[in-house]
């Protein structure tokens, strides 16, 4: 049996890293998935070791905050809150040494903020100058204003627009991803005892406890796992003659996963050869000793919908917190779609752009991408065909508000969950649930940052009672 490969995309350049080609970083970590040892990979577990590795529930990310230094000033600002906590958690949990460490590495910091400045300054230092007629002198001493003050990152100024008179204002109230992701997240989850926990990572075991509370979710065909079929509805009846999306049930990529069409007499991945049902079966559990993969019906959007994609999912992510009295809140949300060549996935990851969505009304605002680099600005109507974003109230939407919040009273223990919504035309159902969801993409997409919303609110409320 010939085994179906994915196209190979030439591995990660390093021209590729430099202009933060982000599609690009995307394609070749998907596809050295399943070797271990390649330089992608490598760089990948360091970047992710530089927010969740080791022992420490609190890090620093590339360099300590300058802001470290006047941390233990009083700020009653939600956003402030927040802040304060992280920087005290951060010099807390290290002893006498560790802290001597922490300032000692505050020397590291001209040079590492100097260097991010350089870099981003060169990605989109000239067409910051075209749009708002700000020299690049400006932006320099704007990024280490902001940098030094707000511990806001160089990156991150061009992210959230600090160039703009009317965000900078905003500055102090931006959360940052560092804080969540290398900190506060791991604060709240440990004041949760293990065996309390509710799965949110592990797909296979994510299905399962929403199943048994009686939750939508895109059904699981097939569950391959150390190298043979280990459950789902394809044990008892075979793959159906239908499209076909394969996952890993843990992270990204991996051998032989994105959408298998069916064409009448087997499945195709791109361009690779046609497999039967029993082949396909037989190929699946063999990269599965590698990676466990699920098998799920590929799904179509809403009809209403269907002008904003370009053969891939929409999905909405919606972030529920838990509130003072124990009920659960959709604090934002946004809408995710796919462009260009890719039209697998739809995440900011893949190169996808994404549009706020006003949590109350379902309406759309215009979309854009991360932001890294001049790329996509923002877009009324969808690139590739042309579907008005702006302005459009999604369907189902009270509906797929109240399934986030319904879903997240069955993981009660969860302070925050990111929720991954399909619109379908039978309803929403729920794709994944990330139990650290990122803060970048919705402040991005809305312009407006979270600390001054009700996230960080309840953000700040969660982190008191701790």
């Amino acid at each position: 049996m010939t085994a179906a490969k994915r196209p190979s995309g030439g591995g990660l350049r390093l021209r590729d890293v430099l202009r933060a080609d982000v599609p690009a970083i995307y394609r070749a970590l998907s596809e050295s998935q399943g070797d271990e040892d390649s330089l992608v990979r490598r760089t990948y577990r360091f970047v992710h070791w530089l927010e969740h590795g080791g022992k420490r529930r609190v890090r620093a990310y590339l360099v300590t905050p300058l802001p470290l230094l006047w941390s233990w000033a009083e700020d009653t600002t939600w956003a402030g809150q927040i802040h304060k906590r992280y920087l005290r958690e951060l010099w807390r949990e290290r002893g006498w040494l560790g802290r001597g460490g922490l300032l000692a590495s505050l020397l590291l910091w001209p040079p590492v903020v100097l260097g991010l400045i350089a870099w981003s300054s060169w990605l989109n230092g000239l067409a910051t100058r075209r749009a708002v007629a700000k020299s690049i002198t400006q932006q320099v001493l704007e990024q280490i204003w902001f940098a030094g003050r707000y511990g806001m990152l160089p990156v991150w100024y061009y992210m959230f627009e600090m160039f703009d008179p009317a965000q900078q204002t905003k500055a102090p109230h931006y959360i940052h991803r560092y804080e969540l992701k290398s900190g506060l997240l791991n604060v709240l989850r440990l004041s949760v005892p293990q065996q309390r926990r509710s799965p949110t990572r592990n797909k296979t075991a994510f299905m399962r406890h929403c199943a048994q509370h009686g939750i939508p979710v895109l059904g699981n065909l097939a569950l391959f796992a150390e190298g043979r079929l280990k459950g789902g509805r394809a044990r008892q009846h075979g793959l159906p003659p239908r499209d076909l999306f394969v996952k890993p049930t843990h992270g990204r990529g991996g051998e032989g996963a994105g959408l298998w069409h069916w064409t009448g007499a087997g499945y195709q991945l791109h361009d690779g050869p046609v497999l039967s049902a029993e082949a396909l079966t037989a190929q699946l559990a063999v990269w599965s000793r590698v990676r466990g993969l699920l098998v799920q019906p590929y799904a179509k959007n809403h009809p209403a919908l269907a002008d904003l994609s370009n053969g891939a999912l929409c999905t909405a992510r919606i972030v529920t917190l838990r509130n003072e009295s124990g009920g659960f809140e959709s604090v934002c949300a946004l809408f995710r779609m796919a462009v260009g060549g890719n039209r697998l996935v739809d995440n900011f990851h893949a190169g996808g752009i994404a549009a706020p969505i006003d949590v109350a009304s379902g309406r759309l605002g215009r979309a854009t991408d991360w932001g890294l680099r001049p790329r996509h600005g923002w877009q009324t109507h969808h690139p590739d065909t042309g579907g008005a974003i702006e302005g459009r109230f999604l369907p189902l939407w009270p509906e797929t508000r109240a399934l986030a919040e319904r879903a997240h009273a069955a993981f009660a223990d969860r302070h925050i969950i990111g929720w991954d919504m399909a619109i379908l035309e039978d309803g929403p159902h729920i794709v994944e649930a990330n139990g650290g969801p990122d803060t970048d993409m919705h402040q991005r997409v809305s312009r407006e940052p979270l600390g001054d919303q009700r996230f960080g609110e309840l953000l700040a409320f969660h982190l008191r009672q701790t």
